[in-house]
């Protein structure tokens, strides 16, 4: 089954369908699961992902990307009672990413805009589908995973 994601642009740039390819294409990492999710992404700059951080996390500083599940998962077993036969879809959360942190990390870090977009993307999914790194076990699970998704896309280090 095809994941939906909708992508909600909030300023547009000269990275926005770039962004949204990458989505498209990450949306296989649901893919595996018996039901058809539903994503929402919000692509932001440094000043709008820094006043959600402040208003939801009481963390007034700009982040890389930010998750609000919309389901208590815990590391990718899903816990739901039902799906919208409506719309036959399960909605998983948001994420919002900010493309000037992006831009910024994939210059720091040596990788391309595509894989630095890739690795953020995948790791909000991966907190919409209840992986954290609340513990060191879980951080290393939810790496792994992270790496094998990535890697699976054809992302690499």
């Amino acid at each position: 089954m095809k994941t939906r994601v909708k992508v909600i642009v909030e300023k547009r740039n000269k990275y926005s369908h770039r962004i949204k390819k990458i989505i498209k294409t990450l949306s296989s990492c649901t893919n595996d699961y018996p039901v058809k999710f539903k994503i929402n992404v919000l692509i932001s700059d440094n000043k709008g992902i820094r006043e959600y951080n402040k208003n939801f996390r009481k963390i007034d500083q700009a982040t890389d990307v930010l998750s609000f599940p919309m389901l208590n998962n815990y590391d990718g077993e899903l816990f739901y009672e039902a799906y919208d036969l409506e719309k036959d879809y399960l909605f998983l959360g948001d994420i919002i990413i900010s493309y000037e942190k992006i831009v910024e990390q994939s210059e720091t870090y040596n990788h391309s805009f595509e894989r630095e977009t890739a690795f953020l993307l995948t790791h909000g999914i991966l907190h919409l589908l209840g992986y954290d790194h609340d513990t060191e076990e879980r951080e290393i699970k939810m790496r792994n995973k992270q790496e094998e998704l990535l890697h699976k896309e054809g992302y690499h280090r």
